[in-house]
């Protein structure tokens, strides 16, 4: 997950500098240092209603969202 989200963060900057009549243009890459990220994970428990039909789709309770991926085989309808 850091990897991918200093790959992101990361951008090429243009910068230009002038000294008198010359003007430098220089290209830098700027990205975050892995020490300045931190990552959290919480466990968060969302309900799933689960319809069985000719096919067996899957309801996120909470926002009422069709799941692409079922959340577990143990999936019970209350």
């Amino acid at each position: 997950m850091v990897t991918e989200l200093i790959e992101r963060l990361t951008q090429k900057v243009r910068i230009k500098q002038e000294k008198g009549d010359a003007i430098f243009y220089e290209e830098k890459v700027l990205k975050p240092d892995k020490k300045n990220i931190t990552v959290e994970t919480k466990q968060v428990f969302i309900p799933v209603w689960q319809i069985r039909g000719k096919k067996i789709v899957e309801v996120n309770a909470f926002t009422g969202e069709l799941l692409s991926e079922p959340m577990d085989e143990g999936v019970e309808v209350f």
